[in-house]
């Protein structure tokens, strides 16, 4: 296994592990409470779920930091809860919410998760609209924040799946140009076979009239049947040329080279002899 590709895979995966070791490290130093701790757990590693849930793991996300700020408000009001370590849970569980496939799902993940930031900032104090320039970010503000994060990771998938879909019809394209291309290759090929019967069928129906002809002459006038016999070898000759020309077609598109019937270029020698 390379491990360029597998870090690049789980590289987020190690981010929400170290998330959630770092906040629970925090949390038993200053004290921990089974609200924190469940928070602490409940809104990072649902994350490592989100490649099989895409949907229900940044739900769950939200609805976990929501549940655990109203189960114990103290703790909430207190920043424990509303940490840094929950506002970068957040940040990629909107960034996934959004990311979702469909625009319905995508839309409905991100409504819950503004939802949870509300009440998460009002369990830790937070104000609506920030009134002093040294106050801390109002929830106004990490609304925003969230939906910027959302609609972003929402056209960038849109963009992805766009450049994917035209890769799609791309290969579509081709492959029916190729199914084209065969199918006139094919049906030349059977023209060919028709042409190539239909020499033989007239050459063979001439030489018969013309070796019964010499026949017929043979004893009576053999000086009169060289004729028909002449002829016989001429339209065996021009049978065999037109042949190995439509056998020349046929085999061209096999190996690309010039085509060399053994038989058919024996043939003519033979037919030469007096």
């Amino acid at each position: 296994m390379r491990l360029g590709p597998f870090l690049q895979r789980h590289a987020v995966d190690a981010v929400v592990v170290l998330l959630a070791a770092l906040w629970q490290a925090v949390i038993w130093i200053d004290g921990a409470t089974f609200a924190v701790v469940a928070a602490a757990l409940l809104g990072t590693l649902p994350l490592l779920l989100r490649r099989r849930f895409r949907f229900a793991a940044p739900v769950l996300v939200f609805a976990g930091l929501a549940g655990m700020s109203l189960a114990d408000p103290a703790a909430a009001a207190d920043g424990m809860i509303l940490t840094t370590f929950s506002a970068l849970s957040l940040a990629l569980a909107f960034w996934f919410a959004g990311a979702h496939d469909k625009k319905e799902q995508a839309v409905a993940g991100t409504a819950i998760g503004l939802a949870s930031v509300v009440a998460v900032g009002r369990s830790a104090g937070l104000e609506f609209v920030v009134t002093d320039a040294d106050s801390e970010l109002g929830i106004v503000g990490l609304l925003l924040l969230a939906s910027g994060l959302s609609s972003a990771a929402f056209a960038l998938r849109r963009r992805a799946q766009g450049a994917i879909g035209l890769e799609r019809q791309a290969a579509r394209l081709e492959r029916e140009r190729e199914e084209r291309a065969h199918a006139a290759v094919a049906a030349e090929r059977a023209r060919i076979a028709d042409d190539l019967h239909d020499v033989i069928a007239h050459s063979v129906s001439v030489m018969t009239v013309q070796a019964g002809a010499a026949r017929l002459l043979l004893e009576a006038d053999p000086e009169r049947a060289r004729e028909p016999l002449l002829s016989v070898e001429e339209t065996g000759r021009q049978a065999l040329a037109e042949m190995r020309r439509l056998l020349g077609l046929l085999r061209a598109d096999e190996d690309g080279a010039k085509p060399a019937p053994r038989v058919l270029e024996r043939a003519p020698r033979a037919s030469a002899t007096p």
